[in-house]
């Protein structure tokens, strides 16, 4: 993943190919529901030339009776 593309991934409706798979919310969704709501993070980590590793935190809550 390009630096450029990296730095825009979550903005709403951005897209790197045309045509091709969701409206460019994807990404946007994702990051919303784990950061916003379960209080997480999303760490990207460019592994060229194999592709990119997006990884998801949620923290664990504990629920007790």
């Amino acid at each position: 993943m390009e630096p450029q593309v990296l730095e825009r991934m979550v903005e709403p409706f951005f897209k790197t190919q045309m045509g091709q798979g969701t409206n460019g919310l994807g990404m946007t969704i994702a990051y919303n529901i784990v950061t916003g709501i379960f209080g997480g993070q999303i760490n990207v980590k460019m592994a060229s030339p194999r592709g990119t590793i997006i990884e998801i935190i949620v923290p664990k809550v504990v629920l007790t009776p």
